[in-house]
């Protein structure tokens, strides 16, 4: 069992290593180990093998299995057009089921775990969060020293994060073009985790919800707003204070005997790095959106030409077969044997098996069928490739349409988020007039990294211009249907070439059966008039003898004329006898 284990192994790697070499050769035609491992190629096959083959096995083939051949395609081509369009039906029922019943339940199921998930942060996360904040200002405010302090450690760590944050999307952008530049295709499971982590992040950062792109469903934005009553003792504030939430102004008020405000540095700090981290979200996600899209539209469009051109591929192969079967059988009908109708007094023709022909086959005949057969091919082949092209041209056309639709979705984007939050730095640079030092520079900063920012915008849609459509999908398809173009002219061409050689053969047979039978027929013409020639002469000779004889007087001379025509029949009989033998050399010669 071990050795049947191996050696079925070994019949594996060689069909493997056979068929990597044939793939090989079909973009490597003049390579010479294609001349001897394909057996296509092989010159001492095709000068031995394939003559054998078609003399001893191929009239054998043709007249027991080929009957048998043709019955099973019939056959599988019933079953065909029994199945294919079940199948069809079965598949579109589905898919309308499932569009029908399936889809709307899982859309509303999201939207409504989403609105659950933002509803739980807004009224449970959000409001936790906030207290926290207040506590923790509270306390600052409590002591100046430790306020002192708690900006200065506040300013330190903010430069520091400012400086990891610069570090890591700098890391990111060059990860992003690494990831565009040698990734094909980026997984819908990857396009789907990063549209949740945006969305989750844009939450925490108080951002409105933005619309999933897969699922396309409408905006939902929570706005909550919290406001705290604090009771504080005589030596601390003497009136309570209120904590207001609002995400338009983003700055905490508390109510005191004298009026005292929060930093608005740190608020506006954290506004602006939320929309800077929506930025750079947006502006990394923008290609792989497109390239997600793109794909989407590229298996769409496949899934649904892919049948039609298998259809037609089938259609060329059994239309091939068919002309060659009728090569075939008129190859066979060149050796057939002629007759004359007594009715008629025509000559018809019969086949092997005594059928009646319907017409002589002649070379005239057989190259038209050759020809036909190869304008059949040709005409073909070249139809798929027009279908091809005309597939590819629609591709391009709905990729440039697609390409035009995000660029409109992400200028109008651009155009809202920069021109909203150019307007709310102005209105934060009209509060830093009236703050201290520290606020100014801080927004000065702020514009600089506005101004790259809305330049890292423009250029996202500059890249999003020219950024080459991935469509490796319709590559493999294209590659696998000229492969297999190739292959069907490779393989027509290989066999009309062994058709025609069987054909040559066939006729140079019946052409030389034809002269042999004229040469016997115009031997047996000369014999029989040399035999005429022969049969006079005699005759003649005879009659000279018998009138001389007959006119002798005397019995001398009547001795002398028996001993003279004696003497003639005899050198009549020599003459004869010598142009029998000479006749006799000639027909062994000719023979030989």
């Amino acid at each position: 069992m071990a050795k049947f284990y191996k050696l079925i192994l070994a019949l594996l790697f060689l069909a493997v290593g056979y068929q990597q070499i044939e793939r090989y050769c079909v973009n490597n035609e003049d390579a010479a180990i294609c001349e001897k491992v394909l057996l296509s190629r092989n010159v001492w096959l095709q000068q031995n093998a394939v003559p054998w083959w078609e003399t001893n096995v191929e009239p054998l083939r043709a007249k027991y299995v080929a009957p048998q051949i043709d019955t099973l395609a019939k056959y599988e081509k019933k079953m065909c057009e029994w199945t294919t369009p079940r199948a069809k039906v079965a598949f579109y029922t589905a898919k309308d089921a499932f569009d029908q019943n399936v889809r709307p339940f899982a859309l509303k199921w999201y939207k409504t775990a989403q609105f659950k998930v933002q509803f739980y942060y807004q009224v449970n996360l959000a409001s936790s969060v906030r207290h926290l904040q207040n506590v923790y200002n509270k306390w600052i405010f409590q002591d100046g020293a430790v306020q002192r302090f708690g900006r200065g450690t506040y300013s330190r760590v903010s430069a520091m994060g400012e400086f990891v944050r610069n570090g890591v999307a700098t890391a990111l952008e060059k990860f992003s073009a690494a990831r565009e530049d040698f990734i094909d295709r980026p997984k819908r499971t990857s396009s789907f985790e990063a549209a949740l982590g945006e969305t989750t992040a844009e939450s925490l950062e108080q951002e409105p919800a933005t619309g999933d792109d897969i699922f396309e469903d409408e905006t939902i934005t929570l706005t909550s707003v919290i406001i705290e009553t604090v009771t504080l003792s005589d030596g601390e504030f003497g009136a309570p204070a209120v904590s207001s939430l609002a995400s338009e102004s983003g700055a905490l008020n508390l109510a005191t005997d004298s009026t005292v405000e929060l930093s608005v540095t740190e608020l506006v700090q954290d506004e602006f790095e939320a929309w800077a981290n929506a930025i750079e979200r947006k502006a990394a996600n923008t290609i792989a959106h497109f390239n997600h899209d793109v794909e989407s539209l590229v298996q769409e469009r496949l899934d649904q030409i892919h049948p039609d051109v298998t259809a037609l591929l089938r259609n060329i192969t059994n239309q091939s077969q068919a002309f060659y079967q009728a090569i075939n059988k008129a190859i066979m009908d060149v050796n057939c044997t002629a007759e004359i109708d007594p009715e008629t007094n025509e000559t018809i023709y019969f086949d092997r098996h005594g059928t009646q022909l319907d017409r002589y086959i002649t070379r005239p005949l057989m190259r038209e069928l050759f020809n036909r057969t190869h304008v059949y091919v040709d005409e073909s082949l070249d139809h798929v490739g027009g279908r091809l092209e005309a597939f590819v041209k629609e591709i391009d056309a709905a990729v440039d349409l697609m390409r035009h639709d995000h660029l409109e979705i992400y200028e109008e984007w651009g155009d809202v988020m920069v021109s909203e939050w150019s307007r709310r730095m102005a209105y934060v640079d009209v509060v830093a007039a009236l703050e201290e030092d520290d606020l100014n520079k801080k927004q000065h900063e702020n514009w600089k990294d506005f101004l790259h920012l809305k330049k890292l915008v423009i250029g996202v849609r500059d890249k999003l211009i020219n950024h080459p459509a991935q469509l490796h999908q319709l590559q493999e398809f294209l590659n696998e249907i000229q492969v297999t173009l190739r292959a069907l002219q490779r393989e027509s061409g290989e066999y009309l070439f062994i058709l025609r050689s069987k054909a040559n053969l066939a006729f140079q047979s019946r052409e030389k059966l034809e002269r042999e039978r004229e040469e016997q027929e115009r031997l047996k013409r000369e014999r029989d008039e040399l035999e005429r020639q022969k049969e006079l002469e005699r005759q003649l000779e005879l009659e000279s003898i018998k009138k001389e004889h007959e006119a002798a007087t005397t019995p001398e001379l009547q001795v002398k004329e028996e001993l003279s025509v004696q003497t003639v029949q005899d050198q009549v009989n020599a003459s004869t006898k010598l142009r029998e033998a000479q006749n006799f050399n000639s027909q062994v010669s000719y023979n030989a």
